[in-house]
């Protein structure tokens, strides 16, 4: 880094110390072959470049102090882009607070929405209950049936036999 030399344009530089172009360019061409070999960078036909020395060189013996006039304007400028940038920045957050409005409505619909498909699933889950229970309490009750049919069905077979015996003790076949 210590080799890299720090450049500003011509223009940056009659700016910066309040100096006619003409004259830069002018004091550029004298020293140019001489004090300013190297110094003076060239890129393309017109863009010319001074380093460290030449700016030292080409810097007018007073440097002219900035006037309260142009520390007041370079104030108010920083002032208004200040301004323009909070402008901008309330323009965002007017557009976030715009874009989070739609998104709590969006989410608010969904939201209801889910609810009320929910509740819908729970009453559709509370009549399958019901159903299962009287399907079950029909099914204890045929299951009952089934038992007392049995049972039935068992004394039935055991008069039979008992008929079937007695029969067969008189000799009536």
């Amino acid at each position: 880094m210590e080799n890299e030399k720090t450049v500003i344009p011509v223009s940056e530089f009659c700016e910066l110390y309040k100096m006619p172009k003409s004259t830069v360019y002018r004091k550029i061409k004298e020293h140019f072959e001489s004090e300013h070999r190297g110094h003076v960078i060239k890129k393309g036909k017109k863009s010319f470049f001074l380093d460290d020395f030449a700016v030292r060189f080409l810097c007018p013996k007073v440097i002219p102090v900035k006037t309260l006039d142009d520390q007041f304007s370079e104030i108010r400028r920083d002032i208004e882009n200040s301004k323009k940038d909070a402008a901008g920045i309330k323009e965002d957050v007017s557009k976030m607070v715009e874009e989070l409005t739609s998104l709590t409505v969006v989410f608010n619909d969904n939201r209801k929405m889910n609810e009320e498909k929910l509740e819908q699933a729970l009453i559709r889950i509370a009549v399958t209950d019901d159903k299962i229970s009287a399907a079950m309490e029909q099914f204890a009750s045929l299951q009952n049936s089934i038992q007392e049919l049995t049972i039935r069905l068992t004394s039935l077979e055991e008069k039979v036999v008992e008929l079937s015996v007695k029969k067969g003790l008189f000799g009536r076949t």
